[in-house]
């Protein structure tokens, strides 16, 4: 195995390290809506999976969002206005009662065209 190569398996291990240990929740979805990557402090929380549809209402159940018409609004206006970034600041209930705030910016490819979104779940 080649020096180019070990710094390649070094990055992507790094990567996923710091995706699975960081305390915020993240999302990647493509432009689809499929869910193309979630660290585990989000499986954990929501119970998704990799290549599922996302779906918003199952998320907002299994994370017991608790205004569900809000996170529902949210998720639809980043399927609405692709380029645009959006923040909401939401109350969840699942073990104590808690604020989270969503995060959600387009990624875009080289040409500046979305192609997926990175959603952040933060306390």
């Amino acid at each position: 195995m080649g020096t180019l190569q070990r710094a390649f398996d070094l990055i992507q291990i790094a990567q996923r390290d710091v995706m699975n240990t960081i305390p915020t929740g993240i999302l990647v979805l493509d432009e689809h809506n499929v869910i193309v990557e979630a660290n585990r402090m989000l499986r954990k929380l929501s119970h998704l999976r990799i290549g599922d549809k996302f779906n918003p209402d199952e998320l907002a159940e299994r994370m017991q969002i608790a205004d569900k018409e809000a996170i529902l609004a949210f998720f639809k206006a980043q399927q609405e206005r692709k380029q645009d970034r959006f923040e909401l600041e939401i109350a969840v209930y699942a073990d104590s009662p808690r604020y989270i705030v969503v995060q959600s910016v387009p990624i875009r490819n080289q040409r500046r065209t979305p192609i997926g979104r990175l959603v952040r779940f933060r306390t």
